[in-house]
């Protein structure tokens, strides 16, 4: 038996060779993604290092916080983000750090790597120091004391079974507020969802609540 051929996959979108087809939706796509940035684990940066010419110059690159790797690892990361000519982005876990000087001490790091933004989430295990929240770790921080120009708060778009939306959303919009104060230019990342419609109820009540900082 002699099996048909497939039709690759721009064939069966209806692409023509390797040209993408005009059309309005394919033009949204294009402007979501020439913004869009990266995230990687830093064990990967070798891999980010080789795969540098497929990716816009002055991209920003989130670096997921490890658990186990120390901040002469982290701030090396940074540094080699930078020389391959990308905006790192690191991620700093609240309940990771020891105290205030655990925190001052890596922030100082990253200013002195040029390191302008910084995503802050709680994170997935016990606190380890005196931070359980990084409600409680923003307000410590301040915009010229680090020279940090923007910080990412984290968000949960899709909810989580541990929390009530309600709740989720009052944290935010409390850490939004203390940052914003602090002079932080604060900005929400979500997680990632592939449903679209957590993302879109989620959008509606943060509009709904008057809020105005940018997300992604």
């Amino acid at each position: 038996m002699t099996l048909a051929p497939q039709p690759s996959y721009q064939q069966a979108c209806g692409f023509q060779g390797d040209a993408i087809p005009p059309s309005p939706l394919v033009a949204k796509i294009a402007r979501l993604a020439s913004h869009m940035s990266f995230e990687i684990s830093p064990h990967d940066i070798a891999e980010l290092e080789m795969a540098r010419d497929a990716i816009p110059p002055e991209s920003s690159i989130a670096i997921t916080w490890c658990p186990e790797d120390s901040d002469d690892q982290r701030v090396d990361v940074v540094n080699r983000i930078r020389r391959a000519g990308f905006v790192p982005l690191p991620h700093v876990a609240a309940r990771a750090l020891q105290d205030e000087r655990a925190l001052s001490m890596l922030l100082d790091r990253c200013h002195a790597a040029d390191v302008r933004e910084i995503l802050l989430r709680d994170g997935k295990f016990e606190p380890e120091g005196e931070f359980e929240t990084v409600l409680e770790l923003l307000v410590r921080l301040r915009s010229d004391r680090f020279g940090l120009t923007g910080i990412g708060l984290w968000a949960y778009a899709g909810g989580r079974e541990s929390m009530a939306t309600e709740l989720l959303d009052a944290r935010l919009d409390a850490k939004l507020a203390v940052a914003q104060e602090a002079g932080l230019s604060p900005y929400v990342v979500t997680q990632c969802e592939f449903d679209a419609a957590p993302v879109l109820a989620w959008i509606e009540r943060f509009r709904a609540r008057g809020t105005r900082f940018p997300s992604a």
